[in-house]
């Protein structure tokens, strides 16, 4: 029976005496997952009229948003104006004219001419400006600062989806 309790404990011994891991490796390993391990943008990225600026990656091609949720995008930069304007891609309308900008609830008043844009979904539908389970059209327009003044334009869809909490 002491040969049995020896043994145990020896085994115990070289097991503990033999593992790197601590409560606190342990804890790092897990909280490594929730570190920013990636370079923040500090306004280094292209802006319009620099030499690597690709207009078509101002915007992701397609952005979902939930019923309940808010739509934060930002444009590049450095630029003179920004434009923001969403749109019913289903919408006939006459071409001289163009299509009718929708009138979402947004942060302020500015954010359609501003870097960001911000829309509250939930008091656009309510507004009945927005559809549920329906795409839109969201064309960013940006200017050069530069004396050229160029202008770059991006598009993306905007899918609103019905939220639900289980």
């Amino acid at each position: 029976m002491n040969k049995l309790r020896f043994v145990v404990i020896l085994l115990l011994l070289l097991l503990v005496i033999g593992c790197s891991n601590s409560v606190q490796t342990m804890l790092d390993d897990y909280n490594s997952n929730f570190t920013i391990t990636h370079a923040v943008d500090d306004g280094t990225q292209p802006s319009p009229g620099d030499p690597d600026f690709v207009a078509s990656e101002m915007l992701f091609p397609i952005y979902y948003v939930s019923s309940v949720d808010t739509l934060n995008l930002a444009a590049p930069y450095n630029c003179r104006s920004y434009t923001w304007v969403l749109t019913d891609p289903e919408e006939a309308y006459d071409p001289a004219v163009g299509p009718t900008e929708i009138d979402l609830v947004m942060f302020n008043d500015t954010d359609r001419v501003s870097r960001t844009f911000v829309a509250y979904i939930p008091e656009s539908l309510d507004k009945g400006v927005l559809e549920i389970g329906k795409t839109y059209k969201l064309t960013l327009t940006v200017t050069e600062k530069n004396e050229e003044a160029k202008s770059y334009t991006d598009i993306a869809a905007v899918v609103i989806y019905k939220n639900y909490d289980f």
